[in-house]
This record gives structure tokens, C-alpha cells and sequence, in this order.
């Protein structure tokens, strides 16, 4: 059975978690990575130099 994971990486770490995505694919057969673009495409400069992660937005 495939299985899908969903990744909601940090601002600013978008890029790396794409490459570890692939990393994950390989070692985790049967499973694939999506990596969100969400916090990349949506924070401000305040959130950038923060570092604001999934917790942040939804307030855990």
C-alpha cells in the first residue's frame, strides 16, 4: 500500500526538505513526500527573520 506524508517545513527551509523529501523517498519505499510551500509562499520579512514554523500559523 502507498502511503502519502505531507511535510510542513519551517520559513526558510523549504529548499532543504525538498532535497530530504527525495532522501525519505528512497530510504522509505512505498512512501512519498510532499513537501508545502504554504509558510514560504505566505510570510512576511517579521516572519522570516522569526522563523516561524506550522505551530506558529495554527497556534499550537
Amino acid at each position: 500500500m502507498r502511503q502519502l506524508k505531507m511535510l510542513f517545513p519551517d520559513v526558510n527551509a523549504y529548499d532543504k526538505w525538498k532535497i530530504k523529501a527525495l532522501h525519505l523517498k528512497m530510504t522509505i519505499p512505498g512512501t512519498m513526500f510532499l513537501v508545502s510551500n504554504v509558510l514560504e509562499n505566505t510570510a512576511t520579512e517579521e516572519d522570516r527573520k522569526a522563523g516561524v514554523d506550522i505551530g506558529d500559523l495554527v497556534g499550537w
